[in-house]
């Protein structure tokens, strides 16, 4: 009994990086979608990488396991992925990030640009709240957040 309810707060505490780490189980799918997932056979002497291969899956890369066979699960967040944001009436934003250290400077200049807008107009909010242009996509877990991203049409004070 105390193994599961440890299995359980770990998988509500488990959170994806940019750097390979193991799911434990009971997280759910839906926290997995987009990531990178790397499953490795178990058998009874342990793991057997000539079992891994590339297989699809919604939403992101997956490296399977053969089917039938205990498997570890480990995951990390792509080195690249898609940002989606809406954009007033204009619709939807897409944008991947590169990296890790994208600031959201670099996010508002790649907006700017493509709506032909000074970079003054541009803002991006989180939790209601100015983001500064030196956090990067990794210091505000964006990956995890991406859906919280909103547009904000700022409005300089000269203007």
């Amino acid at each position: 009994m105390a193994q599961v309810e440890d299995e359980r707060r770990s998988a509500e505490r488990w959170r994806p990086t940019y750097e390979w780490q193991d799911v434990p189980a009971g997280v759910r799918k839906a926290m997995l979608k987009g990531l990178e997932i790397e499953e490795q056979s178990l058998g009874a002497g342990g793991a057997d990488p000539s079992l891994n291969h590339v297989v699809a899956v919604a939403g992101g890369r997956r490296r399977g396991a053969a089917d039938g066979l205990s498997t570890r699960r480990r995951a990390r967040i792509p080195a690249k992925w898609q940002l989606e944001v809406a954009v007033d009436d204009l619709g939807t934003w897409f944008h991947v990030v590169k990296t890790r250290t994208e600031t959201i400077l670099d996010l508002r200049r790649a907006l700017s640009t493509e709506l032909g807008r000074s970079l003054e107009r541009i803002a991006f909010e989180l939790d209601g709240c100015n983001l500064d242009d030196g956090v990067t996509v990794d210091e505000l877990g964006l990956f995890v957040r991406r859906h919280d991203l909103k547009f904000a049409n700022a409005t300089p004070w000269w203007i």
